[in-house]
């Protein structure tokens, strides 16, 4: 019966594995949580280099003795701590302010500064350290991060995830229900 358990267990995560890697890698622009316009596909890749330039800036601020790489992703902002890469997807990159898209990249980068402890466990405190360093590096309020958040929820519907956000908003002393409108039903 162990056999068969431990078999399930690894069939699970091999498929686990595999799903979220495509996801995170997918060259596709077209292909994820949202459709997005040609128009918004190439506004995104005009934007890459801003973006990257930006990375820059918040490393250095952050302290950070190398730059994390930059890539695209179909859905989502991610930082993978084996590869110290940092992944915006093309929705947010066309649709989030100029303001917005550097503090969700200064979230990020806060997961970088905690690298292998953001490897190691992936935990609504966790989310809260990365957001206390976003807020730190780019001099931003936490009214400016609940607007970020909210902001990301209108780009990439489904994005968002309900409790670990009001328990965010919470941490960074707002509202708990102050998120709540940018939280999908």
């Amino acid at each position: 019966m162990r056999d068969i358990a431990d078999l399930v267990v690894i069939v699970w995560a091999s498929l686990f594995g595999v799903s979220w890697l495509w996801r995170v890698t997918d060259p596709d622009p077209t292909r994820g949580r949202v459709r997005l316009s040609q128009a918004e596909i190439s506004a995104s890749q005009e934007r890459e280099p801003w973006a990257r330039a930006q990375l820059a800036q918040l490393a250095t601020a952050a302290g950070l003795r190398s730059v994390p790489s930059f890539g695209v992703a179909n859905a989502g902002t991610y930082y993978i701590p084996l590869r110290h890469r940092i992944q915006v997807s093309r929705a947010y990159l066309a649709r989030l302010s100029d303001a917005e898209l550097r503090l969700i990249l200064a979230h990020e980068v806060g997961h970088a500064t905690r690298r292998w402890k953001a490897f190691a466990r992936r935990s609504p405190d966790e989310e809260v350290a990365a957001d206390r360093v976003a807020l730190r590096i780019t001099g931003s309020t936490p009214d400016q991060w609940r607007y970020a958040v909210e902001s990301t929820g209108r780009a990439e519907p489904g994005q968002i995830v309900g409790e670990d956000v009001v328990h965010r908003a919470s941490a960074l002393g707002l509202q708990g229900e102050s998120c709540r409108s940018s939280v999908p039903k």
